[in-house]
């Protein structure tokens, strides 16, 4: 946890130390363009901001789906579980000279 802490520090400084050496530039306007069509002039910082925001839902979604598989594991895995365990109960239960399920009783040792 003080690991994650440290880096998100670290690079909050960063984006601080970079967005005001660079605040003119940042400031400035762009339009895109996309074949024949063209945007109206946006602040770069907004572009940037945007990307960010996209990458940022993009990669939750991504998460959100990855989460929503692996619990769906999770449980398959889980009744799996109980599945196993009420069978070892099961077999727990037999009687030791019993022999087990499927296999045909051994008599003894041949009475002479």
């Amino acid at each position: 946890m003080r690991l994650r802490l440290i880096l998100f520090v670290i690079l909050l400084v960063f984006c601080i130390i970079v967005i005001t050496q660079n605040l003119e530039t940042l400031s400035q306007a762009a339009s895109l363009k996309f074949f024949v069509w063209q945007s109206i002039p946006i602040k770069v910082y907004v572009l940037v901001l945007g990307a960010f925001l996209v990458g940022l839902l993009l990669a939750s979604l991504w998460t959100l789906a990855e989460t929503l598989g692996l619990r769906s594991q999770l449980r398959r895995k889980s009744r799996e579980l109980e599945q196993l365990e009420r069978e070892l109960a099961a077999h727990r239960n037999l009687p030791l000279e019993a022999p087990p399920p499927g296999q045909p009783r051994e008599e003894g040792p041949p009475q002479t």
